[in-house]
Order: C-alpha cells, then sequence, then structure tokens
C-alpha cells in the first residue's frame, strides 16, 4: 500500500501542471449568446466560465447570422474588429486551437504577454507556448481597403484551464492524511499482535 501512495505523490508532485488542465471546447451551441446593447446583435458569448464578445460594439461590427460558430464582418476602413476572450474568474488558461470556418482578409490572434500569430486561411490553427498562461486574447480583423467586407467565421475554441496551486495544496494534504491514517492503523495492527 505505501509502494502505490508513494508512486501517486511521486506523480502529483513531479507532473506539470498542464498534467492536471481541464479542456474546454467553446462551440458556441451550449452556451448562451447576449446582444448588449440591444440591437446591435449577437455580440458576446458565454460558456463554461469564459466570455467571448466584441471589445467595441460602437465600431460598426456587424454580426453576421451563422449558427453555431462565432462570425462577424468588418464592412468599414478603420480599427480593426476585435474579439476579446477571457475567462470570468481573471485565471490563467492555455489557448490550444481554433478552427477557423471562413476568413477574407485574414485575422490576427494576440494575448497578453505579447503573443501573437496571423492567419489567412481556414482549418484548424494549434497555438505553441506563447499562447499558455494567458489570461485574455484577441481576434482582430483587418480591413484594409474601404468596402472590402472583412469577415471570419471561427469555431471550437479549444482552451486548458490549469487548477490554481491551491488546488494542488489541497489535494496534497489529503494524500498526506490518508497516507498518515495508513501509517497509525498499520502500526496498531502491528502493536496487538505482538501484544498477544
Amino acid at each position: 500500500m505505501r509502494t502505490y501512495l508513494s508512486a501517486a505523490l511521486s506523480v502529483l508532485l513531479l507532473a506539470p501542471p498542464s498534467a492536471f488542465a481541464a479542456v474546454v471546447n467553446l462551440d458556441f451551441s451550449s452556451g448562451t449568446f447576449l446582444d448588449r446593447p440591444s440591437g446591435t446583435g449577437n455580440d458576446l458569448y458565454m460558456q463554461d466560465g469564459f466570455t467571448v464578445e466584441i471589445e467595441d460594439v460602437t465600431n460598426n461590427t456587424n454580426m453576421v447570422a451563422c449558427p453555431g460558430r462565432w462570425c462577424f464582418d468588418n464592412e468599414y476602413v478603420g480599427p480593426d474588429e476585435v474579439t476579446l476572450v477571457t475567462k470570468d474568474d481573471g485565471l490563467s488558461f492555455r489557448l490550444v486551437s481554433v478552427q477557423v470556418t471562413a476568413v477574407s482578409q485574414g485575422l490576427a490572434f494576440s494575448a497578453d504577454g505579447g503573443a501573437s500569430l496571423f492567419v489567412n486561411s481556414v482549418g484548424t490553427t494549434t497555438f505553441g507556448s506563447d499562447f499558455r498562461n494567458i489570461s485574455l486574447f484577441r481576434i482582430a480583423v483587418p480591413c484594409p481597403g474601404q468596402y472590402n467586407n472583412c469577415y471570419v467565421a471561427v469555431d471550437n475554441i479549444r482552451l486548458d484551464v490549469i487548477p490554481e496551486p491551491h488546488a494542488y495544496a489541497i489535494l496534497l494534504s489529503g494524500l498526506l492524511m490518508t497516507w498518515y491514517g495508513i501509517n497509525k492503523h498499520r502500526r496498531r495492527s502491528v502493536t496487538q499482535k505482538n501484544s498477544r
């Protein structure tokens, strides 16, 4: 029994935090869409503790009707249309992949800490270590010329949520208490056998 407990404790202490990460897939169909302010279209989506939103709803963003995806287009010259993705509790996460289902002029991903990636084709985009341990990321749709009708549709944003250190402390204390209890029980058994 002691061997199993030692092995479990070793795995817990030596495994990287990503080994215990929970995977979240923002699928744009099992969460909630909101229209804020009213009349601007579905410009906010919430699912599994994450919020996806148009950063500036006054920026002439037109949400396109496309069920099950996050779609928007930028018909005018001006600032890039930006979608902001955050975790509701403000804790960090890892951006793993995004399925790009439609793109006209490209889209730019950026995250706090300086990570960035430009994509100009459909398919599943995977992200490297620079998109790890972030608290937010943006999807920008540049539109270089007037009335270019720049559009983007994304789906299945895959994120890894890494547990916070206090979760490890609770788990470790539980393992130590179990180990202590097993040893105490074992000592009692040995003492009772020897006294007979």
